[in-house]
């Protein structure tokens, strides 16, 4: 059996594709966030999804 060090170990990198209107939104009535379009449905409850007040975006 041979061990791999942390430099020898391959690694495995994949990039998450997201259409790009994708953004955080948060449910004001079960309070769970997700990633989605604007006004997406809640996963949850099924309410419309928003973006949070009083965030600022740096990068998104």
């Amino acid at each position: 059996m041979r061990f791999l060090l942390a430099d020898e170990a391959p690694t495995l990198r994949t990039a998450v594709l997201e259409p790009p209107d994708t953004m955080t939104l948060t449910c004001g009535r079960c309070e769970v966030t997700w990633r989605g379009r604007p006004a997406a449905p809640c996963w949850s409850c099924g309410a419309e999804g928003r973006r949070p007040t009083g965030t600022v975006l740096v990068a998104e």
